[in-house]
């Protein structure tokens, strides 16, 4: 899937230890994108900076991640777009959508882990019409949720 998302523009960009927030998102090891859902900051040592300490789940596979850094430093901020399509068809692991000049593109199934794909499923078999959303983020690509 090549949506025009912005070719040639930032997959990342810099941020202040102050703007991570909790339910924000940051970069982990430079290419995994990661969801904040805990951070705490420790007092300067007497050998230099503070330290911030995140816990997170990557956007993609739900795996979790630690990411300790100085307050000091920025860190990577993934740049996360998310663009709603309309479903033509479902081809075995794979969903049909038309984008808006009117092209048809494919886009690999989310994993059984979603708790709406059996919906979804359903819901393009009994031909309703269904808006998928897909997010995107360092280049790669998942569906998140559909709508009816």
């Amino acid at each position: 899937t090549n949506m025009s998302h912005g070719e040639g523009s930032a997959l990342a960009v810099p941020a202040t230890c102050s703007s991570i927030k909790k339910g924000g998102h940051i970069l982990l090891k430079d290419k995994f994108p990661c969801k904040v859902v805990q951070l705490s900051t420790s007092k300067t040592g007497k050998h230099g900076h503070a330290k911030a300490h995140a816990f997170g789940n990557d956007i993609f596979t739900q795996k979790k991640c630690e990411i300790v850094f100085p307050t000091s430093h920025n860190q990577m901020v993934p740049v996360i777009k998310k663009h709603e399509v309309e479903v033509v068809d479902i081809d075995g692991d794979e969903f049909e959508y038309m984008d808006d000049e009117g092209e048809v593109h494919s886009h690999q199934m989310p994993g059984t882990d979603q708790d709406w794909v059996d919906q979804f499923r359903k819901a393009v078999a009994d031909d309703k019409e269904c808006t998928v959303t897909i997010m995107y983020a360092m280049g790669k690509s998942k569906a998140i949720s559909f709508r009816e």
